[in-house]
């Protein structure tokens, strides 16, 4: 395939309001770029550390299934 061939996204500048906290699909659309404009709204609403609590969250939801899963529960 050519460089001439593949298909062009014109460039877009995303703002902060653009981003929902959560997320969304289509920012992936956006490569890195939509990812660093995602972590700068979460750092605006949450502050800094707001990786460091979701990764605390997520660690705790993954023990509880882990010890769903050694009880025999669903």
């Amino acid at each position: 395939m050519s460089k001439d061939s593949l298909a062009v996204i014109p460039e877009r500048q995303l703002s902060l309001e653009d981003v929902p906290v959560d997320g969304a699909l289509g920012l992936l659309a956006y490569g890195d770029i939509g990812l660093q404009v995602w972590r700068d709204k979460r750092t605006e609403l949450e502050g800094d550390d707001w990786r460091e609590k979701l990764a605390r969250e997520l660690s705790a939801q993954a023990e509880a299934v882990v010890q769903k899963e050694s009880d025999g529960t669903d």
